[in-house]
């Protein structure tokens, strides 16, 4: 997992004082990132369950 490890991130830039482990930078990551993942899931499903909904309607239903 590169994309977490700290010495690839900074690109070589000085470094003053300790890393975190990669360990440590993935659960961060995921920790700040899990609500907007669920968030996007519900509305692509609340999307999901509209087209459903309104696909069960006859053409004179979607005009009122």
């Amino acid at each position: 997992m590169e994309l977490f490890n700290a010495q690839h991130v900074l690109h070589g830039e000085p470094v003053t004082g300790e890393l975190p482990s990669t360990n440590s930078l993935f659960k961060t990551t995921i920790n700040m990132a899990w609500p907007s993942m669920v968030e996007s899931f519900l509305v692509a499903l609340v999307g999901f369950i509209d087209t459903i909904m309104v696909s069960a309607l006859t053409p004179l239903q979607r005009w009122a």
